[in-house]
């Protein structure tokens, strides 16, 4: 983010409502950059179908990284594709198998992970642009 910590808390600025707002308006805009960058379809999100392979996860605590997200998730079956943007706070899951993504649901969903409940979302139909071509 290109708004320092100092910036946003300082607690002398006038306007400091509005330098919040600022920085997490810039901060969605990279995390919707990296999603797109990543293959996600951000226009799917407006449609109410959803799909039987792509979950959302949200409520992961800052700074989780990928690896930890894929431990937790690949106990459930093979995974196409994982994102996670730089934050680390919401991710998004692709199985290969549908049964095994409604596995992952069942089992992960309100469960505890770190010191949190993640809860879990079928994503949208055509969440991913392209097809997975294998995971990293």
């Amino acid at each position: 983010m290109k708004v320092s910590k100092s910036d946003v808390l300082d607690p002398t600025g006038e306007n400091s409502s509005i330098q919040l707002a600022l920085a997490e308006t810039q901060l969605l805009q990279e995390v919707k950059e990296f999603l797109t960058s990543e293959g996600v379809n951000l226009d799917s999100f407006a449609s109410s179908k959803r799909s039987n392979r792509v979950l959302i996860c949200k409520n992961i605590p800052f700074g989780t990284q990928e690896r930890e997200l894929n431990e937790l998730f690949s106990n459930h079956g093979s995974l196409g594709r994982l994102v996670l943007p730089p934050t680390g706070t919401i991710g998004i899951i692709e199985y290969i198998d549908p049964s095994d993504a409604m596995k992952a649901y069942k089992k992960l969903s309100y469960s505890k992970f770190k010191h949190v409940p993640i809860y879990l979302e079928w994503a949208p139909e055509e969440a991913f642009s392209s097809e997975f071509k294998t995971f990293r």
